[in-house]
């Protein structure tokens, strides 16, 4: 519900929100040691810190197995070296949950869960520009070179972190169904709604867009 009203207020500071909360905080909140618990919770519980998730690369979203900012474990410490891209809060974050991948041949089973905090070295952010749409939130790259973590500030095991980041999404999940409501409610009394939905239509009347497709593909293959 809560999400639900501030998108229908404003769907940006909504999507803030949800990266912050059911992201980042959530993330740590289920698969944190109660040290880690109790080091990063309570600022991001009180907003006195912004919180991010990084999972997207170049070449992995959806298919988050693909991951291939590379970790590589050294006794105690892990280094970082790769890229992510379009990380949501990622210029205001101070506390961001990262994906990496221990060994990108094990797929998911090399999968890893860190804590990074915006004060570590060789951690740099870019903002990246000209979205379509949420322009009020941030969207960043993330560029890790050489950047030394504890092995302390892993969330779970080694290998479990796929596992958990599909727990994670499958809740947030959730959340973006209530954001959807909230910003159909932001939209309903304005002409900019009635628009959208005529313009949705033209892809369902005369056949949707897929069986459009298919007209064409089949005409151009005769």
């Amino acid at each position: 519900m809560t999400i639900e009203e501030i998108a229908r207020g404003c769907g940006s500071t909504s999507v803030v929100y949800i990266a912050h909360l059911s992201l980042c905080t959530h993330f740590i909140e289920q698969f944190g040691t109660e040290e880690q618990k109790k080091k990063y919770i309570p600022d991001l519980a009180r907003a006195e810190k912004i919180g991010a998730f990084a999972l997207t690369e170049q070449g992995a979203g959806s298919d988050a197995a693909a991951i291939s900012l590379r970790a590589k474990r050294h006794d105690s410490f892990y280094e970082l070296n790769g890229t992510k891209l379009f990380t949501t809060n990622a210029l205001e974050a101070e506390t961001f949950v990262v994906l990496a991948t221990l060994d990108p041949s094990a797929g998911t089973r090399g999968i890893i869960a860190l804590v990074v905090t915006r004060d570590v070295e060789g951690f740099q952010i870019n903002p990246q520009h000209g979205k379509m749409g949420m322009r009020a939130t941030s969207t960043a790259e993330m560029l890790f070179d050489n950047c030394l973590l504890p092995v302390g500030n892993r969330l779970g095991g080694e290998g479990t972190a796929f596992g958990m980041t599909m727990r994670i999404l499958d809740g947030s999940r959730v959340a973006v169904a209530a954001q959807c409501v909230g910003i159909a409610g932001y939209f309903a009394p304005t002409v900019v709604e009635r628009l959208y939905r005529d313009a949705n239509l033209t892809e369902i009347y005369e056949g949707t867009s897929e069986v459009q497709r298919m007209v064409i593909s089949k005409s151009l293959l005769e």
